[in-house]
């Protein structure tokens, strides 16, 4: 979109899509408000939809280390959201989980990301009989903006030369618990089902306002597996939408009331609203040897619930397993990331290569580590979204695990 096209647009799609200017927008909407007043004190009705499809957590550094192909593939960490039904302990074990997001430009310029997840994904788990129970905590959703506002005043509205700092992050944690069935060695079933527990909190000067919800939510699975060296797998995902309120509270350093010789006190409140796609996906793996795996899945995401700006969308995963060893493995894979807006897509859009070893270090002990990094496919848009100045938008993402069967 140029700027000329953005400009022209319904506030509406400004207010949805400019990610990381609500508590500006706020600021400089109460400023007007409180020039009668005094005092900024204002509340709205529509929520304003935080979701989107870059700050989605890769949980289980295994499978996402092979493209996120783990709807197929059995007995990895992380399987509670990749497909619960390739849940297959053989015992007590822990495992626990950290990543780091690099820093990335979003639209206005925007830094994007920067965060470390310690930890990213705790799990405990045991075996029953056919059952496999786990349960724990992943930090499913993160995103994270920062900048820099310039401060203006009546007497200087092109900036004083000064300069405050603007952050806004949004996390979703999910506590869980999972469980897989295997009633024979060609099938098994799964489910998952826990509570989602958002904050978002923004803070721009002296102005913060931070808000929270929870909402349920459950993954459902099959795995089955007709050939010896064919597995099959499918899975569907679903989360309860969560409406909450940011509250708001500081002064207003942006602008000030000169006949009154202070600035100005912002107090609203403002609806928040995330609404989360559900998810269906197919996968297979194809053990090609003893110690060679392929695997591939098509995921359907399902967007257009949120609004008329949303659209669904299909992704691909691909990978490949190789144990070198009986202690160690290599996995590479590729994926594809599409963003639903249709506003953004064309600039966020991105596919991802991917890459991670798995090491037995000692009996019971198993350490990954992974990388997840969209640069290599480079993209150059001739058009200039909301007067960004840099074009390409990509991310990277590193993490490592450790675990441990009693």
């Amino acid at each position: 979109m140029t700027e000329s096209e953005a400009r022209s647009q319904p506030a509406s799609i400004i207010d949805r899509y400019r990610r990381g200017f609500v508590c500006t927008s706020v600021l400089l909407f109460l400023t007007a408000h409180s020039m009668c007043s005094g005092q900024s004190t204002q509340s709205v009705s529509d929520p304003y939809p935080i979701t989107r499809a870059t700050p989605f957590s890769r949980i289980g550094i295994s499978a996402w280390s092979a493209g996120g192909t783990g709807v197929a593939d059995a007995g990895l960490p992380g399987a509670p959201f990749a497909n619960p039904a390739t849940l297959r302990l053989q015992g007590p074990s822990v495992y626990i989980e950290a990543g780091k997001k690099f820093s990335t430009t979003w639209i206005l310029d925007l830094d994007y990301d920067g965060q470390f997840f310690i930890p990213a994904y705790i799990s405990i788990g045991t075996l029953i009989g056919t059952l496999s129970l786990e349960g724990g905590y992943a930090n499913t959703y993160n995103e994270r903006f920062s900048s820099t506002i310039p401060v203006t005043t009546e007497q200087f509205p092109d900036g004083t030369g000064q300069f405050i700092d603007f952050e806004e992050a949004t996390n979703v944690h999910a506590f869980y618990g999972s469980l897989g069935f295997f009633p024979s060695d060609h099938l098994s079933l799964g489910m998952t089902a826990g509570v989602n527990y958002i904050r978002t909190h923004e803070s721009l000067g002296q102005v913060s306002g931070t808000g929270s919800g929870t909402g349920i939510f459950f993954n459902l699975g099959v795995l089955v597996q007709p050939l010896p060296v064919i597995s099959l797998g499918a899975t569907f995902k679903y989360s309860l939408t969560i409406d909450y309120s940011l509250r708001y509270d500081g002064l207003n350093l942006l602008q000030s009331d000169s006949t009154r010789g202070n600035y100005y006190r912002v107090d609203a409140s403002f609806p928040y609203r995330a609404t989360f796609p559900w998810i269906a996906e197919v996968g297979a793996k194809w053990d090609l040897s003893a110690n060679i795996g392929i695997l591939a899945s098509v995921e359907y995401q399902k967007w257009s619930l949120i609004g008329d700006y949303f659209q669904d969308r299909f992704n691909v995963h691909m990978g490949t397993a190789y144990e070198l060893s009986p202690t160690f493995s290599l996995r590479l894979g590729f994926f594809t990331q599409y963003d639903p807006s249709k506003s953004t897509g064309a600039y966020t859009d991105q596919d991802f290569l991917t890459a991670g070893i798995q090491w037995t270090a000692t009996d019971g002990v198993i350490i990954s580590a992974g990388i997840l990094d969209s640069h290599l496919f480079g993209k150059s848009p001739s058009q200039s979204y909301f007067w960004n100045t840099n074009n390409t938008f990509h991310q990277t993402y590193i993490s490592a695990g450790v675990g441990y069967d009693f």
